[in-house]
């Protein structure tokens, strides 16, 4: 695609996944030092109410956005449609006269009309290599299907769910530590670089091939709660693909008796010398380390209920447990 000076910009995104890729644009120049990018509008999801007060909470892109509103050059519109199904949300999008429209993690599916307004199309950055993990949590689902990588893909967008050309794309390796929020942080950062290559590059696009393709469902709540009866190897994924949110948990008794809920949010897999009971305590004094149904996990990274984060080790020693205790595999609160 043909870049000018000036090419007018619109931004789409929720959580701060696109922040690095905002930023970047709006400072891009050309090589005489022209603005290559004028940015018309961001959109974002509708500011929600939340807490007791239910007073009205921002998306970071919303809260990015009125910052940059402070500094950018030109001035900018916030817009926050609930929907595209409404024919003057759309009416208003196309009066922007965008050339080119960058989305990432945005939440609102987008109709051919908005599609068909910017000249050079919707580009869209996607945390995964598609065509596998289609769809709300790509992040997620990786971690949880055990891969090794995943990685970032520069797509055209088109009326289907991540169904468009691949532009370019980016593999990244999945360790034994990686969580969620880990990740999603180095696929944010990969974007800025990737996608600016892409717009300089104009590749052709190759077709996703469907019959590969995977959809990655949105996390439900009920998916965080933890079996022990289940294999080490498979626990750790399920914690560190739910760290931060909403957080992997189980639960316990205090010595009082009371029934509290622990989140794990990173757990590393260590070998069983013998079988054990899934769910019992099988070291609690320099670490913290619990039986799995094969193998056992050392939670490394914890948060009881009403407490703050905090080591294994230290949440052994402040809730006085002892080898031989057990966590529970059902919630019983």
């Amino acid at each position: 695609m043909f870049l000018k000076p000036h090419t007018r910009l619109i931004v789409m995104g929720t959580p701060d996944f696109i922040l690095p890729t905002l930023y970047r644009l709006v400072k891009e120049t050309t090589e005489n030092g022209e603005p290559l990018f004028d940015l018309v509008a961001v959109y974002t999801r509708a500011p929600k109410p939340a807490g007791h007060g239910l007073e009205l909470s921002y998306s970071p892109v919303h809260k990015a956005a009125l910052e940059l509103q402070k500094t950018y050059s030109i001035p900018f519109e916030i817009v926050t449609p609930e929907t595209f199904k409404n024919p003057d949300n759309v009416a208003k999008f196309q009066s922007f006269k965008p050339d080119l429209v960058v989305v990432g993690a945005y939440g609102l599916i987008l109709p051919q009309a908005v599609l068909d307004a910017p000249s050079l199309g919707c580009i869209n950055l996607h945390a995964s290599l598609l065509p596998y993990g289609r769809g709300a949590a790509p992040i997620q689902r990786a971690i949880l299907d055990g891969k090794k990588e995943t990685g970032l893909t520069i797509m055209k967008m088109d009326a289907g769910c991540d169904t468009g050309m691949i532009l370019k794309q980016q593999a990244i390796e999945i360790t034994p530590s990686t969580t969620a929020g880990t990740l999603s942080e180095q696929l944010a950062n990969l974007g800025p670089d990737l996608l600016i290559e892409t717009l300089h590059e104009n590749p052709a696009g190759i077709k996703q091939d469907d019959a590969q393709a995977t959809y990655a469902k949105k996390v439900a709540k009920s998916e965080a709660q933890i079996d022990w009866n289940n294999s080490a190897e498979q626990i750790s994924c399920q914690i560190r693909a739910f760290s931060p949110t909403p957080g992997a948990f189980t639960c316990f008794k205090d010595k009082k008796g009371k029934l509290l809920r622990l989140k794990i949010y990173n757990a590393l897999v260590c070998k069983m010398e013998s079988a054990q009971k899934p769910g019992t305590i099988i070291e609690a004094s320099n670490k913290l380390v619990v039986a799995c149904a094969n193998d056992a996990l050392e939670l490394t990274d914890v948060q009881s209920e009403g407490k703050k984060r905090t080591s294994g080790k230290e949440f052994c020693n402040g809730h006085l447990l002892t080898n031989g205790d057990t966590f529970l595999t059902i919630d019983e609160k």
